[in-house]
C-alpha cells in the first residue's frame, strides 16, 4: 500500500490564468513624464550657460586682473597665458554650443507637449 502524498490541508488550487475579478478595472498604460525630462534638459542648457560665464570670468581675470579686484596692472600676456586664455575660450565656445543644443531640444519637447 502506497502512502498518500503529503500536502498541507490548507492548500487551495491556484485560480486559472485567465480568471478575472469582476470588480477590478484594467490597468491603463501611463505615459512617462516627458515634461520633467524636457525641463531637466532646459535646466542643463541653462547650467551650461552659467558654466560658460564662469570660464569667461577666468579669461577676464587673466586678461585684466584689476577687473576682478586685484591691484595688478595689465601687462602683456606670456605665451603660457595666451595658451590658457585660448583654451578657456574654446571651453566657453563648447559650453555655449552645447547649451544652444540643449535649450533648443528642451524647448521643442515642451512645445510638442502643449499640442
Amino acid at each position: 500500500m502506497q502512502p498518500a502524498p503529503l500536502t498541507p490541508p490548507s492548500a487551495t488550487p491556484a485560480p486559472p490564468a485567465d480568471a478575472t475579478l469582476p470588480y477590478a478595472t484594467p490597468a491603463t498604460a501611463r505615459r512617462p513624464g516627458r515634461g520633467w525630462l524636457a525641463t531637466a534638459i532646459l535646466f542643463g542648457g541653462l547650467s551650461l550657460v552659467f558654466l560658460a560665464g564662469c570660464f569667461m570670468i577666468g579669461v577676464m581675470s587673466v586678461v585684466s586682473p584689476s577687473a576682478v579686484g586685484t591691484s595688478q596692472s595689465a601687462e602683456p600676456l606670456s605665451p603660457a597665458q595666451i595658451l590658457f586664455v585660448t583654451a578657456l575660450y574654446l571651453i566657453v565656445a563648447l559650453c555655449l554650443a552645447g547649451a544652444g543644443i540643449l535649450i533648443t531640444v528642451g524647448t521643442r519637447a515642451l512645445l510638442r507637449l502643449m499640442d
